[in-house]
């Protein structure tokens, strides 16, 4: 599940740190990306609930946002368009 996906980004951070193995975070950063893909394939973002839009346009939000901080961390660049 995303949530806890996202909620795993400390720790993944910590451990990449900590064994000075950053290959850690780059793997966390795929396995981040891969369950988004997924996200955005089974769950329609923009439905008609308020509420629950707003907490599916949060998860997208905060997906982006791991994303760019740990791709920055790792020195990589992030595309602001395709």
């Amino acid at each position: 599940m995303l949530a806890r996906k996202l909620a795993k980004f400390p720790d993944a951070l910590r451990i990449a740190g900590e064994s000075l193995r950053p290959h850690f975070l780059c793997l966390y950063l795929f396995e981040l990306a891969g369950e988004y893909s997924s996200f955005n394939s089974a769950d329609k973002v923009l439905v008609d609930d308020p509420v629950l839009r707003a907490r599916r346009l949060m998860l997208c939000a905060r997906t982006l946002l791991t994303l760019e901080t740990g791709l920055h961390l790792l020195g990589l660049r992030t595309l602001t368009r395709m």
